[in-house]
């Protein structure tokens, strides 16, 4: 109603055509304009006519609509008034009147400012085109978003996946080495059994003693259980006697391999309580996982060769018995 009651004064008053609501907003907005110009456009009429400068005031109060300061729009103005002295002034055929002043310088600004609505409308068309722009733009986004959010989770389900079967290899890894464990286990024990059945077949164990000293036996005697009918290996037997030959007579040894080294006194005891001893040279000893054993032909061929040998040491003890008797009888006979 307000816009209505402003155009429809001015239009009666100045006998203006405004049937168009476009041009009667602009006459509405151009008149605001004037009213708050007004006492800016008195101010640069009075500024013009104290100076005397020859200036026109509608293009200064122009300058000043745009926004110029009075003095700035004045001093702009100043070099056109060179130019118009320079250039004859035109006839002018009847004069302007002060209101043909004022209506000319309301339709500038009618027109300034269907300018700044054109570009105003310009603008916000450009601007209009470009929210569209980024906001397809925006969209395109998003759905890029959710494309590389999807692709992200594929690659973290994946990831997942991933260590599941990694973890899933490890665990079969460790069953696989337990079982190959379990295997190789088995196969060993397998290998020891036949080992040991061959060992039963066709080697006789021997019992180890370090020292043939009463502590060496007693060493032995604990670990290997040295008892009736064992085959002794005497590793070292230097230093035993008749009393730890005896030892061994009685505890029931059928056998003992030992190094001719021993003491007579020894041998000696060994022999009258039936052990028969063998020299380590007359056999051959295999050591398996670290124990000796004597195949039962080597035991018998060392045996023989201890038989031989004690009926070697029977003969040459009788023959020295014989030798000593036929010695004793020269010796009588002559004293006859």
């Amino acid at each position: 109603m307000e816009k209505q009651e402003v155009a429809r004064d001015y239009v009666e008053k100045w006998k203006m055509d405004m049937a168009d609501s476009h041009c009667r907003d602009a006459l509405v907005a151009a008149i605001k304009a004037f009213n708050h110009y007004r006492s800016k456009f008195d101010s640069v009429e009075g500024e013009l006519e104290a100076r005397n400068l020859g200036l026109h005031a509608e293009e200064v109060k122009a300058l000043v609509v745009k926004g110029y300061s009075i003095q700035r729009a004045i001093e702009s103005m100043l070099p056109q008034i060179q130019v118009r002295k320079e250039t004859p002034a035109p006839i002018v055929e009847e004069e302007t009147t002060e209101d043909d002043l004022k209506i000319q310088g309301l339709r500038e600004t009618v027109v300034f400012y269907k300018d700044r609505l054109e570009e105003a409308t310009k603008t916000n068309q450009r601007l209009a085109a470009q929210v569209k722009l980024l906001e397809a733009k925006l969209c395109g986004l998003q759905e890029a978003l959710k494309v590389e959010r999807r692709t992200e989770m594929r690659e973290i389900r994946k990831e997942r996946d991933l260590q599941v079967l990694q973890h899933g290899i490890s665990v079969l890894r460790q069953e696989l080495e337990l079982a190959r464990r379990q295997v190789s286990d088995i196969q060993n024990r397998q290998v020891a059994a036949k080992d040991e059945e061959t060992i039963a077949k066709d080697l006789l164990p021997l019992k180890p003693v370090e020292n043939f000293t009463r502590s060496g036996l007693e060493q032995a005697f604990s670990p290997h259980e040295l008892k009736s009918g064992d085959i002794v290996l005497l590793l070292d037997s230097s230093g035993g006697g008749a009393s730890t030959a005896d030892e061994l007579v009685k505890r029931g040894i059928r056998t003992v391999i030992s190094r001719p080294n021993m003491a007579s006194q020894a041998l000696e005891t060994l022999e009258k309580g039936g052990v028969t001893v063998v020299w380590a040279e007359d056999v051959v000893v295999e050591w398996i996982n670290e124990l000796p054993y004597l195949r039962k032909e080597e035991l018998l061929r060392g045996i023989n060769s201890a038989e031989k040998r004690k009926k070697l040491e029977a003969e040459e003890a009788f023959k020295q018995l014989l030798e000593e008797y036929k010695k004793e009888r020269r010796l009588n006979g002559e004293r006859a």
